[in-house]
């Protein structure tokens, strides 16, 4: 029984239980309002909307600069970005089909746009069915039959265009099916799943009764007021998702089709706002906190939880201009694994991140893009961030979207990275108020920019201590000794400590296991 006829008989899951998210768009835009703490912002006056003839005039004039872009496409030692012909068309969402062609949505404009790295030209196809505004299009699917889908956030449709006939086709959720808030597709076995994120429900459709124009969804339901996460299935086609109440409980659900089975497991106080989930193959579920800077590791059959940090924020990223930020966050958005390494957007801090969920090692990309009017950046340049918010892996590249600056971008992850880290010990066992220590070694590359600077984070920095020591170089390494020191109040568990070397354009870390005892 596939999906969709499983759903179909059952027709039901209604969950107990809440969860914590950032409302709707507000979710995505979540740095957003530090821009608007400026006096400038604070004045009341009349705006003026010239009008351009461009998606632009979607926005008042003062408004065009946070959502238009700043500046051109830019570029770094691992990271191209090319800047989209038509002005202010937002990209999201991202995908590579079998022939390497780039795909990607345009959120103010409803069209999709198609990058051909061989040329490295940008065409773009109009919509002629899109008659509206903009409209978050987060979710988008190639599929065989030379199709691109996506979803529609604000006018509730899921979207079709057809790469061979060059035509695009909308179908519109209607009745009980209605959608408030269609977001991520993922597909699996024929059928696209789609949550509804403020609409209480993940629906199923079949990709081949969409293309007869017979499609009637199934659904999965959750409570009213319960936010809806993205589905990840697991290896024997459960599905597992995140419901989650604002200020409420967060309760990932791994839903068996095959019997009408939920099983709840309570995650409140460990994730603050889940959107990302993927499952590796050990089955451990994966999830990104965009209210924090962790993401968060969860296995279903010990129980067991793993918080792994993101590297500090670059200044450069969230400003600071005006003093008021203590705790900067990078804010981790989606994630995907491929071959064992999760892939993940760091929203505030500009960063693509890729953890081998085996060696734990993390390699975190700086996107060069930035705006300065999403950070505290008054008076400053080089400031500010992309809100990259979709990405989608082909072989040693990573494509990514940047929203507010009209760009796509590629990540080209087979370039040399500056330089290597070691430890002469990647585990320790410090009891309650006792410290241990290890020794990091640095080995360069040719192309490893001097000074070394190195950071520590925890995400327990009340918890475990980090003291970094000067090193001592040699010819070709570096030994810098490293003291972990763990409070009396720590709880018993497992805790992961990350420390990273910063370089200019990407940094590199590991994380060290600490076992408190």
């Amino acid at each position: 029984m596939n999906w969709l006829m499983a759903v179909k008989k059952y027709n039901k899951l209604y969950l107990i239980g809440g969860i914590i998210l950032f409302a709707a768009v507000a979710a995505v835009m979540a740095q957003s309002e530090l821009s608007s703490v400026t006096e400038e912002n604070k004045e009341t006056k009349v705006s003026t909307h010239s009008v351009t003839g461009t998606p632009a005039d979607n926005y008042p004039d003062k408004e065009r600069p946070s959502h238009c872009g700043t500046q051109d496409s830019t570029s770094s030692s691992y990271v191209k970005e090319f800047e989209i012909p038509t002005i202010c068309t937002q990209p999201v969402g991202i995908v590579v089909d079998p022939e390497g062609l780039v795909w990607f949505t345009e959120t103010n404009t409803g069209n999709v746009g198609m990058f051909d790295p061989k040329t490295e030209e940008i065409i773009e196809y109009e919509n002629e069915l899109w008659s509206m505004g903009g409209s978050m299009m987060w979710g988008i699917a190639y599929t065989d039959d030379n199709e691109i889908w996506f979803t529609d956030e604000k006018y509730d449709r899921l979207w079709k265009f057809s790469i061979d006939k060059k035509q695009y086709s909308a179908y519109t959720f209607t009745g009980n099916h209605t959608m408030k808030f269609p977001q991520l597709i993922v597909e699996n076995d024929g059928t696209f799943l789609i949550n509804d994120f403020t609409g209480n429900k993940i629906s199923i459709l079949d990709h081949d009764e969409l293309d007869s124009g017979l499609a009637l969804p199934a659904q999965v339901k959750t409570p009213e007021g319960f936010f809806t996460g993205p589905p990840a299935i697991g290896k024997d086609g459960e599905m597992w998702f995140i419901a989650w109440k604002y200020q409420g409980t967060v309760s990932l659900i791994k839903y068996d089709h095959t019997n009408d089975k939920a099983t709840m497991f309570d995650l409140t106080g460990v994730v603050l706002a889940p959107n990302g989930l993927s499952i590796d193959d050990a089955e451990s579920l994966w999830i990104s906190d965009t209210a924090s800077s962790n993401i968060v590791k969860f296995n279903p059959d010990s129980k067991q939880i793993i918080k792994y940090v993101t590297s500090f924020p670059r200044e450069s990223t969230f400003g600071n201009s005006s003093g008021l930020i203590k705790t900067p966050i990078t804010r981790p958005y989606w994630n995907s694994i491929y071959d064992e390494k999760l892939i993940f957007n760091e929203q505030q801090a500009n960063m693509i991140g890729i953890l081998d969920t085996k060696t734990e090692k993390l390699v975190e990309y700086l996107i060069p893009s930035k705006n300065p009017n999403w950070a505290d950046c008054e008076g400053k340049t080089d400031c500010g961030i992309s809100q990259v918010f979709g990405f989608a892996k082909a072989d040693d590249q990573i494509w990514f979207t940047a929203w507010v600056e009209n760009n796509i971008g590629v990540i080209d992850t087979s370039i040399p990275l500056p330089l290597e880290i070691e430890f002469d010990s990647k585990e320790l066992s410090i009891k309650q108020g006792d410290m241990s220590s290890v020794m990091l070694t640095i080995i360069p590359s040719e192309n490893f920019v001097g000074p070394i600077d190195i950071q520590s984070t925890t995400g327990e920095s009340d918890k475990i201590h980090i003291s970094i020591h000067n090193g001592q170089s040699e010819d070709n390494f570096t030994n810098i000794p490293i003291e972990i020191f763990v409070s009396e109040v720590t709880k018993p568990g497992v805790y992961k400590v990350l420390i990273s070397v910063i370089q200019p354009d990407v940094t590199l870390s590991e994380f060290i296991t600490v076992h408190v005892m």
